[in-house]
């Protein structure tokens, strides 16, 4: 059986973004995420034996930034629409989920002797992001979605005795894992090009919604297990972007 933990998250950030015909742009990333979570999973690290961990719910507060780059061509599809087409990194600061774990679930009654537990959790994606603009008015709108690869890492677990328990920490604990997997996004947004110079600079301002989906990760398997079982965590988060892009 494996142990799964879903988490969702609603951020604000800034990112890359594009408005003018056969057109070059930059972008600076950064913004906060506020993430919530509430889980309850079964997990068996050793043959016999079940622990229950359930999460804290509690919205987290993360920091994240990043770079973009994209490419508009204005004559390759129908007028008024432009498409762009674009790459982005993200980085997505340390967090942590916290929760309450109790041992052996599947052979002691209730009500049990329980455990604090936390794990740190990071998130660093790159997407290839198309979009679709709609340049009939100064203010455009545009849809936009991404496919890439989100490397994921799940790290410092660690877990203490709760206040008035009887139960013992392990001393096999489960160790740092990194995974690389797919990940994609889509979202929608409306910009506006508030600077242009003569030579066709100019400094464009968005904001957007976007649904990211990183995929899953999970911990190592701790020395003393003897199952082939593992914490996994599933990262989506639903986003609202405000962006500054610099048209080179």
């Amino acid at each position: 059986m494996k142990k799964r933990i879903k988490t969702a998250s609603i951020g604000l950030m800034c990112c890359a973004g594009g408005v003018f015909a056969n057109s070059t742009n930059l972008s600076f990333i950064f913004g906060s995420a506020f993430s919530s979570f509430s889980n309850v999973q079964y997990m068996s690290p050793v043959t016999g034996l079940t622990n229950l961990y359930a999460e804290n719910s509690a919205v987290k507060t993360r920091f994240f930034y990043g770079f973009g780059a994209e490419y508009d061509f204005d004559h390759i599809t129908v007028q008024p629409i432009t498409l762009g087409l674009g790459v982005s990194l993200y980085d997505l600061s340390t967090y942590n989920i916290t929760g309450i774990e109790t041992p052996g679930v599947n052979i002691l009654p209730y009500p049990q002797d329980t455990l604090n537990y936390t794990i740190k959790t990071k998130n660093l994606t790159v997407l290839f992001e198309p979009k679709l603009i709609y340049t009939a008015f100064h203010l455009q709108p545009y849809i936009l979605g991404g496919l890439g690869y989100a490397r994921n890492t799940l790290s410092n677990f660690s877990e203490y005795t709760s206040p008035g328990s009887l139960a013992a920490p392990s001393t096999s604990l489960y160790p740092n894992h990194t995974t690389t997997v797919f990940a994609y996004e889509v979202g929608s947004g409306l910009q506006y090009a508030f600077w242009n110079h003569s030579n066709s600079h100019a400094i464009i301002f968005h904001v957007e919604y976007r649904y990211l989906n990183l995929g899953q990760s999970r911990l190592g398997r701790a020395s003393e297990q003897t199952t082939n079982q593992n914490i996994h965590v599933n990262n989506t988060s639903n986003i609202v972007d405000i962006g500054i892009t610099y048209r080179i």
